[in-house]
C-alpha cells in the first residue's frame, strides 16, 4: 500500500512538472474564468460567504450589546456614579455660564440652556443620589418619583440622560473650551441613557 502511495505521489510530481500539463491546467483554468457559469458560481459563492460572515458578525454584536446591557442592568451602580458625577459637572459648568450676566443681554439662548441644564442636573443629582441624603431635604428624591414615575424606571432614566445629553451635544456655546466641556458632558450622558436602554 505504501508503494502504491509512492508511485502515485512519483506520478503526480512528475505531470506537475510537465510543461504540456502546466500549460494545460493553465488554458483549462483561463476557459474556467470565462466562462459565465463558473463566474456567476463564484459570485453566488462569494456573496454567500459575505452574508453569513456579516450575520454572524451581527449575531456575535447583539449577543453582546445584550450581555453589556443586562449587566448594566443588575450592577449599574457604576452607571450611576458616572451619571451622578457628569451632573455634578453639568452643574458647575451651568453655574459658571450662568454667572456672566451678559450673556443674559447678549446670549439670551445661552443663558436660558444653561438654566435649564442647571435644572436638569439638579434632578439627576437627585436621582441618582443616595436616598438617605434626600430624606433630610425634604424627601426630594420620593417628591421627584412621584411627580415624573417615569424618571424612577431604568428606561425612562436612560432617554432622560438621552435627551439631556443630546441637547448639550447640539447647543453649544461660542467659547472652544466650553464646547469641549459641554461635548464631554453631553457623550457622557447618551452614552449612560445608550447603555441603560
Amino acid at each position: 500500500m505504501a508503494s502504491n502511495q509512492n508511485l502515485q505521489t512519483r506520478v503526480i510530481g512528475a505531470a506537475v512538472n510537465d510543461p504540456k500539463v502546466q500549460s494545460a491546467v493553465q488554458g483549462a483554468a483561463r476557459d474556467a474564468a470565462n466562462d459565465p457559469r463558473v463566474q456567476q458560481a463564484a459570485y453566488s459563492a462569494a456573496t454567500d460567504a459575505a452574508t453569513t460572515a456579516a450575520r454572524t458578525g451581527i449575531q456575535k454584536a447583539g449577543q453582546g450589546f445584550v450581555e453589556v446591557r443586562t449587566y448594566v442592568q443588575a450592577n449599574h451602580c457604576g452607571v450611576k456614579v458616572i451619571c451622578f458625577c457628569t451632573a455634578l459637572a453639568l452643574a458647575v459648568s451651568s453655574i459658571l455660564g450662568m454667572i456672566n450676566v451678559f450673556n443674559a443681554v447678549f446670549k439670551p439662548h445661552q443663558y436660558l440652556w444653561a438654566m435649564y441644564n442647571l435644572l436638569f442636573a439638579v434632578a439627576i443629582v437627585i436621582m441618582d443620589g443616595n436616598p438617605e441624603w434626600f430624606r433630610v431635604m425634604c424627601d426630594a428624591q420620593n417628591k421627584l418619583f412621584s411627580s415624573a414615575p417615569i424618571l424612577a424606571t431604568q428606561r425612562g432614566r436612560a432617554m432622560f440622560y438621552f435627551y439631556v445629553g443630546s441637547i448639550n451635544l447640539v447647543m453649544l456655546p461660542d467659547s472652544f473650551l466650553w464646547k469641549v466641556v459641554y461635548l464631554g458632558i453631553g457623550a457622557a450622558l447618551c452614552g449612560s441613557g445608550t447603555l441603560m436602554m
